[in-house]
């Protein structure tokens, strides 16, 4: 029975470390990052993030008109450099930009936020799954 005891002693002292070290070693701290494209971010993550976040919405004029993420800034791909100006108006310094379109087939969101990372801004990213991933964690 001692030796029992003795084993299962061992054992814990050494899966308490381990599991610790697997819960908070640096190499995985991207792990909710698997299967993401590059620049693509999930709305979890996006609403966890400290500094401000200024939302671009790249659906139609139509769909915005009808409802978007509170205080989005409208920039739809077909009229980019007109709308470029109320994004820069938005934006500030330290903020990160999250750029969304309709749903997760959609590529205006990505293709609206690489025109943005070509006209200077940095820490630009898409919403993965878009405007139905803000729906589905808004609830009915």
């Amino acid at each position: 029975m001692k030796a029992v005891r003795e084993t299962l002693l061992l054992l814990l002292v050494a899966l308490v470390p381990a599991a610790l070290a697997v819960a908070f070693h640096p190499a995985l701290a991207d792990r909710d990052r698997v299967g993401l494209e590059p620049h693509a971010v999930r709305l979890v993550e996006a609403r966890a993030w400290k500094s401000p976040v200024v939302w671009v919405d790249a659906r139609s004029r139509e769909e915005f008109a009808r409802d978007t993420i509170p205080l989005a800034v409208n920039l739809p791909p077909d009229d980019f450099e007109a709308g470029l100006g109320a994004v820069l108006a938005a934006w500030i310094p330290g903020a990160r930009v999250v750029v969304f379109c309709g749903s997760l087939a959609c590529d205006s969101s990505k293709d609206t936020a690489h025109r943005l990372r070509e006209a200077g801004l940095e820490d630009v990213y898409h919403l993965h799954g878009g405007w139905e991933a803000w729906l589905e964690a808004r609830g009915p």
